[in-house]
């Protein structure tokens, strides 16, 4: 995320967004004593911002216990943000058919803003419970979807992505050491998929693919997540064959020819 300039902001904007910023992150509601120790503010002012997002639909509050969450409006923006990305447009057909050919949740990342970003998802009819959240950042140290992009990246955009990303052991498969992502990003590059071995949660593993545009430029990735117990031997060759696939149309259809990249 970009650091705020310096200077010259509104404050009572400033605020309002760090609020948005606040309930976008948050699991479940929260109240308004928590957020306004959360941003350092006392009670009253918060309360008088969140009830002018209230107002224009941006935050909503739970009549039984009182707590605030997004509202239906931030909602709305973000959807229409993200229809506006040309590869999620393009890709959403092919993020259905990989996950009904493979039975597994299917993903689709972009990059927005410099880092990976999902922007699409279809549940898949196997067992799995756990999947991306559509606008969260796909990791690109410990994510198929973030790795499979991140190989690809030229180097001086790779270094900022890299630079930017805090590296937190997040299982103990998580590669959380620059030197050794940057090795196994080769290995990507030489396999033409990303895997994720439990790297980001365990008993969960994933595929994913790069996708590129008419340049030969990677622009997002597209991947499957399964149990480690279901996604092995023949299923995980078959799944790897049509992801290829997949990810190779999807290319093809952001006007790639295949040798540019």
């Amino acid at each position: 995320m970009d650091k705020k300039p310096k200077g010259r902001l509104i404050q009572s904007l400033d605020r309002a967004l760090n609020i948005l910023d606040i309930l976008a992150d948050r699991d479940g509601p929260i109240a308004l004593t928590e957020l306004a120790n959360e941003m350092g503010l006392d009670s009253s002012t918060v309360y008088r911002l969140v009830a002018t997002l209230r107002a224009h639909g941006y935050a909503q509050q739970d009549e039984r216990d009182r707590r605030y969450s997004l509202g239906p409006k931030a909602i709305e923006l973000g959807q229409k943000a993200l229809g506006k990305f040309t590869l999620r447009s393009k890709g959403s057909p092919f993020v259905r058919e990989l996950a009904s050919k493979t039975g597994e949740t299917a993903h689709l990342a972009s990059m927005v803003g410099g880092q990976p970003i999902y922007v699409d998802k279809r549940v898949g009819s196997g067992p799995l419970t756990i999947s991306a959240q559509i606008g969260g950042v796909a990791l690109p140290y410990c994510t198929a979807t973030g790795k499979a992009i991140a190989a690809y990246l030229p180097d001086a955009e790779l270094d900022r992505l890299l630079g930017q990303t805090e590296f937190r052991k997040l299982t103990e498969k998580t590669i959380a050491d620059v030197e050794a992502l940057r090795k196994h990003l080769e290995d990507v590059r030489q396999q033409g998929y990303a895997v994720d071995e439990e790297e980001y949660h365990p008993g969960i593993r994933c595929l994913a693919a790069p996708i590129f545009d008419h340049r030969g430029s990677v622009v997002g990735s597209i991947g499957i997540s399964a149990s480690v117990s279901t996604l092995v031997g023949d299923k995980m060759a078959g799944c790897v064959t049509t992801l290829l696939d997949v990810s190779r149309r999807l290319s093809n259809s952001m006007g790639y020819v295949e040798g540019d990249e």
